[in-house]
């Protein structure tokens, strides 16, 4: 993790527990990333909304890339089309 995203993750936990889920960062400073390593510390089903169907593969695939996770349980929804790979 590098030092500024480090940062946008502490910014969201107070005393621990998640009170943010806001992450502001620019354009390719690993917001995803960031947002993975939110979601594996609290430990919690996840709803992730994109506005573009780009970002919802993107998001899929890193979060199977980065976590130990079956990737049935990541399932994505477009509109009124479920992911065919589900």
């Amino acid at each position: 993790m590098r030092p500024y995203q480090e940062r946008a993750m502490n910014n969201i936990f107070i005393e621990g527990k998640a009170r943010s889920g806001l992450i502001v960062l620019p354009c390719g400073a690993g917001k995803t990333l960031v947002g993975i390593l939110v979601t594996a510390k609290i430990k919690r089903n996840t709803i992730i909304i994109c506005d573009i169907d780009l970002a919802v593969q993107q998001w899929k695939k890193e979060i199977l890339r980065w976590c130990e996770i079956d990737k049935r349980r990541v399932i994505t929804v477009r509109g009124k089309e479920k992911d065919p790979w589900d």
